[in-house]
């Protein structure tokens, strides 16, 4: 028999062979020397490795389902932080290309997010050139995302050391953080001079100095009256904008005063939102508000959403407006085409003395459509939707069976899951935010971000399989048995949330026990896993 490869004996060094070739290796290094002595080095070298990161001892493939599943998502993590080694490596070379190519920096992934939000609204070209790099930059994490978990799952002992290292790295290199700044009342005066980004997170922030780079700012209240000679991106209740900015401009609160300038584009989103006359946005402007009143200058388009929005002063291009009312005021100048969407024509005021181009209005009244349930596509889309969850349920009954299954639940113990359910709801998202105003907490935040969204989904599952299991079979039962307890439960589920009128709350109901019966599985899941390592302690 000839000798195997490194691969097939390192993974049976790893302890990962079918019980078969197993058994077939086993044979061939009682009578090789040469294999034996290979096989007993790399045996050396994994308890070496599982010593010095007190991993534990490895279990048969028939009792870790979920390796696949560990491993996709630290897989995802080391991919951001290769990512992210790569970037500042190449950073020199690639500096004339936006930052929002870097996810994994406060202003890149800010920059991304706002991106994502408005790119749509652009009527330039640039929204395909910036579906084509959010693209690539998806199939990057993705493809080495897929690599890590493939290497987890062949190799884990020496990837996750490699990880570890790699994370080390990340952590001892000067990667030119953004300095932070916390506190009741956070304060840069108009003396200093801060040479690189910021973040500011207060109750009361005030910003009067020079920063060189990007400005973040969380608070109730934010003032910027200095230079920014990046971009400004500010999350307050209160805002108050007289500065100057090098860069874009962006903003969520619920009132909005912009006093100053900026070089780049402007993104407002609040319940007031003032453009004050003197202020000057150089790009376009994308106001989101109850109320918008646009009475400085911008440079190219305007773009506003809300019930009532007032241009008073200049706009270089064209502007379009979502509104209940309109109004171009006296001495208002709007360079191109104006286009309304209003609910009727007498909406739209444009006074005399304004200077406008090409007017249209759109109304928005949608007229009378048939019910629903008399379409065709309802039910195809139904269908659709309950295969895919089929698909997905499979998926997980296959790699991780833990996550479904279990006993049927008393109504306490509905009760209880409910509110596990409405806390996951409810808190994780503020739970993130708070997690992504620290530097190194964003890319986490992103993660935890997308295993909320995903948790959302698998909720309906996880109900139907709780109810499709009452019905069909216990915990207990085999993958088909399983599986079709899943597709009945399913089937009500589907119908029981396109009911009329209750369909709703039943829908809400499934939502919120599917992410507490979720929640427990893995909380549970997680003291499991927590308990050897405990008894060997």
């Amino acid at each position: 028999m000839s000798c195997f490869d490194e691969l097939t004996l390192s993974i049976h060094a790893d302890g990962e062979l079918p019980a078969v070739q197993a058994a077939r290796v086993d044979d061939h290094v009682a009578e090789c020397a040469d294999c034996r002595r290979q096989l007993v080095a790399l045996r050396g070298e994994v308890a070496a490795l599982r010593a010095a990161l007190e991993l534990p001892e490895p279990v048969a493939a028939a009792a870790r389902p979920s390796a696949g599943f560990a491993a996709a998502g630290l897989g995802l993590l080391s991919a951001l932080v290769v990512l992210r080694l790569a970037w500042m490596a190449t950073g020199e070379a690639l500096a004339a290309w936006p930052d929002w190519l870097d996810p994994t920096s406060v202003g890149g992934a800010l920059n991304l997010l706002f991106n994502s939000l408005f790119v749509l609204l652009d009527p330039g070209g640039s929204a395909m050139s910036f579906s084509g790099s959010w693209m690539s930059t998806s199939l990057v994490l993705t493809a080495l995302g897929l690599a890590t978990a493939w290497g987890l799952r062949r190799r884990p002992r020496r990837v996750a050391a490699a990880f570890c290292l790699v994370a080390a790295l990340l952590a001892a290199t000067p990667a030119g953080a953004a300095e932070t700044r916390k506190g009741t009342q956070v304060a840069v005066t108009a003396s200093e001079v801060i040479d690189g980004s910021v973040v500011l997170m207060g109750e009361t922030v005030r910003m009067e100095g020079t920063v060189e780079g990007d400005l973040v700012a969380f608070g109730r209240d934010v003032t910027v009256r200095g230079e920014v000679r990046g971009a400004t991106y500010v999350f307050a209740q209160t805002v108050d904008l007289s500065g100057s900015g090098g860069g874009g401009l962006h903003a969520f609160g619920q009132w909005v005063r912009v006093g100053g300038s900026a070089a780049g584009s402007g993104y407002v989103m609040a319940q007031g939102v003032t453009l004050v006359p003197g202020s000057r946005i150089e790009g376009d402007a994308f106001l989101f508000g109850e109320t918008i009143a646009a009475e400085g200058g911008i440079g190219r388009d305007l773009a506003a959403f809300g019930r009532r929005a007032e241009v008073r002063g200049e706009v270089g291009r064209h502007f379009e407006a979502w509104a209940d009312e309109v109004e171009v005021a006296p001495g208002a100048r709007v360079g191109g085409e104006l286009t309304a969407h209003l609910p009727g024509e007498d909406r739209l005021t444009v006074a005399d003395g304004s200077v406008v181009g090409e007017v249209s209005i759109e109304k928005t009244e949608r007229p009378a459509s048939r019910s629903r349930y008399s379409t065709p596509g309802f039910y195809l889309w139904r269908l659709v939707g309950l295969a895919g969850a089929l698909v997905v349920g499979a998926a997980l009954l296959w790699l991780a069976p833990w996550l479904l299954g279990g006993r049927s639940l008393g109504g306490v113990e509905v009760v209880v899951r409910l509110a596990v359910g409405l806390a996951v709801l409810v808190a994780v998202p503020f739970g993130l935010v708070i997690l992504a105003v620290t530097f190194i907490g964003l890319p986490l935040a992103v993660l935890g971000l997308v295993a909320w969204a995903v948790g959302l989904y698998l909720a309906k599952i996880a109900t139907a399989d709780l109810v499709g299991r009452g019905l069909l079979g216990g915990p207990e039962a085999s993958f088909k048995r399983a599986l079709a307890a899943l597709a009945v439960g399913l089937s009500i589920v589907t119908v029981a949330t396109a009911l009329p009128w209750i369909g709703g709350w039943l829908g809400m109901i499934t939502l919120l026990l599917g992410l507490g019966l979720l929640g427990h599985r893995v909380w549970v899941r997680l003291a499991e896993r927590r308990q050897p390592a405990a008894g060997a302690g």
